[in-house]
């Protein structure tokens, strides 16, 4: 993203009390990502490579309040 990042987008959303389900689509398979998404307020984290599978269950999820981690990310 051109001016701010999705970290920086997902905190700005949820500081502005947006009731908005927050879900990364994203390569990035370092955990230390997937806690600064969580942490910023995102509900699902999808890898690319898992999108065709993984992209609606995690909509779902976070429709339902629920966290939602790709399958591709070692999380406990």
């Amino acid at each position: 993203m051109p001016v701010v990042n999705g970290i920086e987008a997902a905190c700005r959303l949820k500081k502005a009390a947006s009731h908005s389900g927050i879900v990364f689509l994203t390569v990035h398979t370092d955990p230390e990502f997937v806690d600064a998404a969580l942490t910023a307020g995102a509900l699902g984290y999808v890898l690319k490579a898992f999108i065709a599978a993984e992209l609606v269950p995690a909509l779902k999820a976070a429709l339902y309040g629920e966290i939602f981690v790709s399958r591709g990310i070692p999380w406990p």
